[in-house]
């Protein structure tokens, strides 16, 4: 791999074996990523409950209990997550793209086809670059809002939570997909309610505009915006 990132990133590597696994941790260490490596989706997925990589690499046929198209459909919205793999069935293709992979590269690939597919992945996804809102902004990677003069930090599910509400402005995100990004599991739908509840802790402006839809789930609205129908 040749080219450079424009700023140090973080990537996980989920489901390859020992010998591609290195390969390819070498190339984008050289790069000035740092690298997880991760046997299977359900490893990868329990880490993601506390830190948000830049971009994901998993192989279709990693073993495990959560499966890659699982996976995909869990955190696709959320960050890159770019299926990389010698499985070439077209329906699989089309399913995992239609989850929300950021790519699906079949090997083999080269080093610099791959850092180039995974940098064009982070230059469009959402959390590379800070989410904005009437006079909120967040900085997804590193879970901190601002509001005008004031900065809230916050934990990176109450981070994920807000970029989700931020995303969709006045429709409503039912709790088991905001779980999802969140990458919540094994709990009830209601544990939600709290990192709501602490979201609108926080500040003011988050307490008025993070709106409960009953039966639907949540909305943030923003400040001087009329509901619509």
């Amino acid at each position: 791999m040749h080219s450079t990132t424009p700023s140090p990133s973080r990537i996980f590597l989920v489901g390859y074996a020992r010998g591609y696994r290195l390969e390819l941790a070498e190339g984008f260490r050289d790069q000035g990523y740092e690298v997880a490596c991760f046997e299977d989706a359900r490893l990868a997925a329990h880490t993601l409950g506390f830190e948000c990589p830049s971009a994901v690499l998993i192989n279709w046929a990693q073993g495990g209990p959560l499966s890659c198209l699982e996976f995909v459909e869990r955190y696709g919205g959320l960050l890159p997550v770019l299926v990389l793999t010698p499985h070439n069935v077209l329906i699989d293709v089309v399913r995992s793209l239609r989850a929300g992979a950021a790519d699906y590269i079949r090997t083999p690939c080269y080093g610099p086809e791959i850092l180039a597919r995974v940098q064009r992945a982070q230059a469009a996804s959402p959390t590379s670059r800070r989410l904005s809102i009437g006079g909120l902004s967040l900085d997804v990677e590193s879970s901190v809002a601002h509001i005008e003069n004031e900065t809230l930090h916050m934990t990176v599910r109450e981070a994920r939570i807000l970029a989700a509400l931020l995303r969709c402005p006045e429709r409503p995100i039912n709790r088991q997909a905001l779980m999802r990004v969140a990458g919540i599991t094994n709990v009830k739908p209601t544990i939600i309610e709290s990192y709501i509840k602490q979201l609108r802790q926080k500040h003011p402006l988050l307490r008025r505009c993070i709106r409960t839809q009953y039966g639907r789930g949540y909305a943030f609205y923003p400040e001087g915006e009329e509901r619509r129908p």
